[in-house]
């Protein structure tokens, strides 16, 4: 192994690997087809799951499994001569899959136009950019959402559970449905569909600016009840949330740190008074990211707040990687894998430069419990 090492931790994770290639030349797109069925089938077999993502002459994959099977994999996908150039975008540890269910899914890009792949998946003969790369893979991470979706409700919608936590009193809340609150990204989604709710709601004004106020403290306080996140007991990079001063909305400051802290990150959420403090606080701190926590619902005053602070932050911390939360900025269950995609981004790196057959081995040799040594 030349160029790569990937540290394995103790107990078994779930290790993610994303890499970009080129078809070979004269390759159908039944061929395609037919590859994504075989892989689909072994993979199964060995636990892995995720995505296949395939425009024109580029190939665009996410793998995740136990960190033994997705380097042999990645062996044989890179002997296989219907690849070519392939080149590592991401490699690193998750805890929890982002595609549970599909063992190798053909998923199509986000945009389908002549300007493909060059829009999303890279121009013709070149690297693949890891910011296109994470857009691709969002867009199909929103797709298993939907084919994946279960009744997170109890029967109900998150509209109607949006209709009770306008209407309902602070002595009788809701509960949330069983699956959300026993999963925490399955209660980050929940978050998010009941936030779209709202926001419908108040742009076809059927609940007020002050109803929407009462529903999302209530589901505020439902996420309370539930337990905040711990620190992590490893330490997978930082990041600091802020929260535009005087923004209505701060729900979706919350969610990202509990999700990022039960990714393993260690979270500093940043609640000042005005834009000089906050810009003091975070210069005084080293966070590998900072989030800006827009608003969700959407209200407009909110969200002319969150870019005047996006744009004092990049000119203050020019060095630091600035991203811009809300509705706009995607799911709220996406963010750790947004997150520890670019921190784990590797170049791209050729795949021909990684002894994969022999990172499988020490990979399954640390999952055995023996020594590498």
């Amino acid at each position: 192994m030349r160029h790569v090492t990937i540290p394995f931790p103790d107990g078994q994770r779930i290790f993610r690997l994303a890499y970009s290639s080129r078809a070979a030349a004269g390759l159908q797109r039944r061929e395609v087809v037919t590859l994504a069925a075989q892989s689909e089938t072994k993979n199964r077999r060995n636990g892995v799951s995720g995505v296949l993502i395939s425009s024109k002459d580029t190939f665009l994959q996410w793998l995740e499994g136990p960190a033994d099977d997705v380097c042999a994999l990645m062996a044989r996908i890179t002997a296989d001569p219907r690849h070519r150039d392939i080149s590592v975008l991401s490699a690193g540890w998750m805890p929890t899959r982002r595609f549970p269910g599909w063992p190798m899914r053909l998923a199509e890009p986000p945009v389908q136009d002549d300007s493909l792949p060059g829009a999303v998946l890279g121009p013709r003969g070149g690297a693949l950019d890891v910011d296109q790369a994470m857009i691709a893979f969002e867009h199909a991470a929103h797709g298993h959402r939907r084919r994946m979706r279960r009744d997170l409700n109890g029967g109900g919608t998150p509209v109607s559970l949006a209709e009770q936590l306008v209407r309902c009193g602070s002595d009788s809340l809701p509960n949330l449905p069983p699956p959300a609150r026993k999963d925490l990204r399955t209660r980050a989604q929940l978050v998010d569909e009941v936030c779209a709710a709202f926001a419908k709601g108040w742009q076809d004004e059927v609940w007020s600016t002050a109803e929407i106020a009462v529903g999302l403290g209530h589901l505020n306080c439902l996420w309370q009840r539930l337990g905040r996140s711990p620190l992590p007991l490893r330490d997978q990079g930082s990041v600091a949330i802020v929260v535009p001063p005087g923004n209505f909305e701060i729900l979706g400051a919350v969610v990202k740190a509990d999700l990022l802290r039960a990714a393993g990150m260690s979270v500093q959420l940043v609640l000042e008074g005005d834009i000089e403090a906050t810009l003091a606080t975070l210069s005084r701190t080293d966070p590998a990211s900072i989030v800006i926590a827009g608003p969700r619902v959407g209200l407009a005053s909110d969200a002319d707040r969150t870019a005047e602070l996006a744009h004092r932050i990049k000119a203050r911390i020019p060095d630091r990687p600035v991203h811009v939360g809300g509705r706009a900025g995607g799911a709220l269950c996406d963010w750790p894998a947004r997150l520890g995609f670019r921190r784990d981004a590797t170049g791209p790196l050729p795949a021909s430069d990684v002894e994969w057959l022999a990172l499988s081995v020490m990979a399954w040799m640390a999952r055995d419990g023996r020594s590498l040594a």
